[in-house]
């Protein structure tokens, strides 16, 4: 059995060691003379023969973990130049693919050695890939050439329909914005350059009836995430997604000198975690961004959301399937854009030299009541024949009106948003209509079922 002599790691955790170990083996056991001892006096079968031993069957603990490691260093002194065999790479363990890769993109070489550079091609890590903004920006920066790596919660049970068609050109990882480990797992594997973050609790009624679960991941969660970028990626630059919902009260138009007075445990959570990312910014010199996006929509927006609702609504009346379609607060005024021309401008903030805050608006303001008009419009119909005020949707606190002033996006990153208002709700009208059996119920024969 190849030995190793013991060493000191009392002030690591058994989880702080699995995810800083890349980090920490390069910094502490790149010139130990007993890893190096340990590649003079084995021959590379030898130390794969004592890998594979280690973990054939049970998960190893603290002690055979920290040996394990020692020996992949040991077999990156012994043959720096060449890749891990097959063998070693193909090891069922949870987190073990992740460090091989790693340790082979950037070989532990002794100081007499040159370190092989890394691929040029950037690296982003999407949080929140399930969602709307997560389908157009992966897009984008696929388009970009970027390696793209998406988080996705383990029990979510939202699908990835909106990056389904992109699952063969991005890697998922699960995490969540409520564990902080999978979130410095998370950062560890995918080694990002840049880091969208787009997870959050977002739909405002469910904050009122669940604050806390609401708090937890749109607000601490991002400070997990702040913690896990300054501890395992501090170079990498970070784009926090904030909302128009933190404006609340305060008149429009609002910019980014506007106060803030939130009128919902969800537009409570986004200032939260708005100013932990200043806080990080400005305390540890991160590049931390806060885009405080208003209103945005698409094809790909979920139905909860109201612009959604109206847009399925209308074709589910089109289609015969209901009469009528419930809504709220018909006055409540909103500055409406296309989610695509949103996630350039979240692009175009992590491409400038320095960090900053922007808003991101289209400078235009519409009811609900304008998008139902041109909704059912679009299909020939009259909304006031179908449209029904239903109390229960009504906020306990409501925001009236919220009207973008984004001429610094404009100055700063030359973003100008492209999809006018009305061709943004045709768009999702003609979807909806279009593609009944992609919103619908359906029946176990999977036939759409009104």
């Amino acid at each position: 059995m190849i030995t190793l002599e013991p060493l000191e790691l009392s002030e690591l955790s058994f989880s702080l060691l699995v995810a800083n170990i890349p980090e920490y083996l390069c910094k502490r056991w790149r010139e130990d003379p007993a890893i190096i001892r340990i590649a003079k006096e084995n021959s590379t079968e030898d130390i794969v023969k004592e890998i594979l031993g280690m973990v054939g069957s049970a998960e190893l603990d603290f002690g055979e973990t920290v040996r394990l490691y020692a020996l992949l260093v040991s077999l990156s002194l012994k043959d720096p130049n060449s890749p891990f065999p097959k063998e070693i790479k193909t090891l069922k363990i949870k987190w073990f693919p992740e460090i091989v890769d790693f340790m082979e993109r950037r070989r532990f070489v002794t100081s007499e050695a040159p370190v092989v550079s890394t691929p040029a091609k950037k690296r982003a890590l999407i949080t929140g890939i399930s969602g709307q903004d997560a389908g157009w920006l992966a897009e984008l920066l696929l388009s970009k050439d970027y390696e793209v790596f998406g988080l996705k919660r383990r029990t979510s049970n939202g699908s990835l329909c909106r990056v389904e068609h992109l699952l063969d050109r991005i890697r998922i990882i699960e995490g969540d914005m409520t564990d902080a480990f999978s979130l410095s797992a998370a950062v560890r594997q995918s080694r990002p350059d840049e880091i969208y973050n787009l997870a959050a609790q977002s739909f405002v009624k469910v904050s009122f009836q669940q604050p806390e679960m609401t708090g937890n991941i749109t607000g601490l969660g991002v400070t997990r995430l702040l913690e896990a970028v300054k501890t395992c990626a501090p170079k990498a630059k970070m784009f926090h997604c904030s909302t128009s919902e933190m404006f609340g009260l305060t008149p429009p138009p609002q910019n980014e000198n506007s106060p803030f007075h939130p009128r919902s445990p969800y537009g409570c959570a986004k200032m939260y975690a708005y100013w932990m990312t200043v806080n990080y910014r400005e305390s540890y010199g991160m590049f931390v961004s806060n885009g405080i996006m208003f209103n945005h929509a698409s094809r790909k927006r979920g139905p909860e959301f109201v612009s959604q609702k109206i847009a399925q609504g209308v074709a589910s009346i089109h289609h015969g399937f209901s009469k009528t379609l419930e809504l709220g607060n018909l006055e409540a005024k909103r500055d409406w854009g296309h989610a695509k021309d949103v996630v350039e401008a979240m692009w175009l903030v992590l491409q400038q030299d320095k960090p900053d805050d922007f808003v991101i608006g289209t400078g235009e303001a519409h009811s609900v009541r304008d998008f139902c008009q041109l909704a059912f419009q679009r299909v020939g119909l009259d909304y006031e024949k179908h449209v029904v005020i239903n109390p229960e949707f009504y906020r306990p606190a409501e925001v009236d009106y919220l009207l973008a002033d984004a001429s610094k996006a404009r100055r700063v990153l030359g973003w100008v948003p492209k999809v006018k208002f009305q061709d943004l709700v045709n768009e999702m009208v003609d979807w909806a209509v279009d593609h009944p059996e992609e919103w619908m119920p359906k029946t176990p024969s999977g036939k759409v079922s009104p």
